[in-house]
């Protein structure tokens, strides 16, 4: 069963770049680039380890002269490019650090489409265009559900959100060469974060923080991050040592703490997910949890701050001293290894979810009263759902084909298309894309001679006029 996994800092994957010297293109994506490299994300074994489902993902790539030849790209990097595996389809990215001098370093994030689990996500890097404008897109690289991220690469010491929603640090601290990732920050005093119209937490919301860490060895107790509205808020800290999540809401004061203290040398990550439970994880390991639900809040964010005018309520608690790196803050209880594969309760399946066996579903003796209780704590524990909806079907369809896309007949094409036809906006290009990558069309080939093949949607031209009854379809697909 596809139960709710140990959360992993997925921050940092091991990148083997393949021994492919920079060498003149042949026949790839685009030949105004001369040079190109394959880099694999490796999350078997001998790399990142994980075994479930991954999904979307922003992976870091690090470049250096031992692996790249700094001579022939342009200044600051503004002719990379990112290719996925397909050799055709670009990819998001954006560059955290890029130096020449005194040492040749870049740290790039890429967005990668479908992280493969337990094994190799090959793509590719291009460079060497001299005519080339920057292709970097921070906010592009992260979905929606993502709030805020902050690289702490300023040089002001001024955290810059890199999503679009432009949750910036008020306050500076001092950056600090000896980041875990790039460069760090060692906060000088309370960081006060924007109030944006995106952090502000609505009643019952879902949350995801987390946060590398390196307390100076004199820590024991501090206050990592809050967020206070009058009674309401959620904190996030060090309590003689030992890591600990709170929600102060209509239901009282909801605290997880860890029973083993953080070791204080190293770096450390720090999560929390909020949904049904305040669940705490340190060092990727769960450390416990507590049934909470966060109430609405929207106050004065607050990072690294002690027990201030700003961030009343933890008696006790001064402000953080040491240095941090990657802070990200979702609106999703994100853990590695979730899946859109749900377990459903009996109940009549939309055709195409019965034909193709894309959801689990319970025997009917789970209606007996023995077993609504465990069909209760399958709604608290794992991806159970007494119904699917059209978004569900289009995402466990895109995950269970996604690595080996499928030939599909008229009939199971026109379903798909009424399944997307409602979906408008960003989602329409997150589920299109992934369902895209999941099925083979039957294409007539350019070559004058009436030649036939299998290929993705996304490598096709598809005009407005395939479906003027579903405007959306052509979007999506």
């Amino acid at each position: 069963m596809p139960f709710r996994l140990r959360m992993v800092p997925l921050l940092v994957l091991t990148l083997l770049v393949s021994a492919l010297a920079a060498a003149p293109a042949q026949a790839w994506w685009n030949k105004d680039w001369p040079y190109r490299m394959r880099v694999v994300a490796d999350t078997g074994p001998k790399g990142a380890g994980i075994t479930e489902p991954i999904g979307r993902t922003q992976v870091l790539v690090r470049l250096f002269s031992g692996n790249f030849d700094f001579a022939s790209v342009k200044d600051g990097g503004a002719d990379l490019r990112f290719i996925d595996a397909d050799d055709r389809t670009p990819l998001h990215y954006h560059i955290e650090r890029f130096t020449t001098v005194p040492d040749q370093t870049a740290l790039v994030w890429v967005d990668i489409p479908n992280l493969a689990p337990g094994g190799t996500t090959p793509f590719y890097i291009y460079w060497g265009n001299p005519a080339a404008n920057d292709g970097g897109d921070a906010h592009a690289t992260y979905d929606p559900d993502t709030l805020l991220v902050y690289h702490f690469a300023e040089e002001n010491g001024l955290a810059k959100d890199s999503t679009a929603y432009g949750s910036d640090a008020q306050i500076a601290g001092a950056r600090d060469e000896n980041g875990l990732i790039g460069f760090a920050l060692r906060p000088e005093r309370p960081v006060r974060i924007a109030r944006t119209p995106s952090l502000a937490i609505k009643a019952g919301q879902a949350m995801t923080w987390s946060m590398w860490l390196q307390p100076d060895p004199s820590v024991r107790s501090a206050l990592l991050f809050s967020d206070r509205d009058g009674a309401a808020a959620i904190g996030i800290g060090l309590d003689k040592g030992l890591p600990f999540a709170q929600i102060d809401g209509p239901d009282g004061v909801r605290r997880v703490t860890a029973t083993a203290a953080l070791p204080m040398t190293g770096w450390h990550h720090i999560a929390v997910t909020a949904a049904d439970r305040l669940i705490l994880y340190v060092d990727g390991q769960p450390a416990g949890e507590v049934a909470a639900r966060l109430p609405a809040i929207d106050g004065q964010p607050v990072l690294a701050g002690g027990d201030t005018p700003q961030a009343p309520g933890y008696v006790g608690l001064p402000g953080y001293v040491g240095l941090i790196d990657e802070l990200q803050i979702a609106k999703a209880a994100r853990a590695a290894g979730t899946t859109h594969r749900k377990i459903v309760a009996p109940a009549e399946l939309p055709p195409l979810a019965k034909r193709r066996r894309l959801f689990d579903v319970l025997h009917p003796a789970f209606q007996s009263a023995p077993g609504l209780r465990a069909t209760t704590w399958l709604k608290d524990n794992a991806a159970f759902a007494e119904r699917v909806s059209a978004r569900d079907e289009l995402l466990s369809f895109a995950e269970a084909y996604g690595d080996a896309p499928i030939k599909l007949d008229d009939e199971e094409l026109r379903e798909i298309r009424d399944l997307l036809d409602p979906v408008t906006g960003h989602a329409a290009f997150e589920i299109g894309a992934a369902v895209g990558r999941a099925i083979l069309l039957e294409a007539a080939e350019g070559d004058g001679k009436g030649s036939r093949s299998w290929r993705r949607p996304g490598e096709l031209y598809l005009p407005k006029a395939i479906d003027k009854d579903n405007p959306n379809w052509p979007n999506a697909a």
